[in-house]
């Protein structure tokens, strides 16, 4: 959808916590790199089963994600638990373990950036297709 119309930085820390990730949030949404969305997941790793390393208490939790979203400038969100609650999709749809976004999952989510994209975001023009470069006489 987005095709060669934006720039894309993606940043993964696999397995952090909100915990984990306060320190750390400020170097990756830096303020002298323009942007006009950061798209930041938390919270699958701190809903682990409580005595895991990545547990993060849901009192805590909701305290770090607050801390979290503070640091990050005009913030707006959507909220993809309430999205999958309103699916009626079951949970063994929506992901592969539990924890990890299945096909279905991913579907969902992608629809909801897509469009949470289109209403926020001002593209550029498209660059065209390698493909349609090499046509040309």
């Amino acid at each position: 959808m987005f095709c060669r119309q934006l720039d894309i930085t993606n940043r993964g820390l696999s397995g952090y916590n909100t915990r984990w990730i306060l320190d750390y949030l400020p170097s990756i949404i830096v303020p002298a790199y323009h942007f006009d969305l950061a798209v930041v997941w938390l919270g699958c790793n701190d809903a682990v089963k409580p005595g895991a390393v990545q547990h993060v208490p849901q009192d805590d939790y909701s305290n770090n994600l607050t801390l979290n979203v503070a640091k990050i400038r005009e913030c707006e969100s959507s909220d993809l638990f309430k999205v999958f609650e309103d699916s009626a999709m079951p949970g063994s749809e929506l992901f592969t373990d539990g924890l990890h976004l299945g096909k279905c999952g991913n579907r969902l989510v992608s629809d909801v950036v897509s469009r949470f994209l289109s209403e926020r975001v001002q593209t550029g023009p498209a660059f065209p297709n390698w493909k349609d470069l090499i046509l040309k006489p």
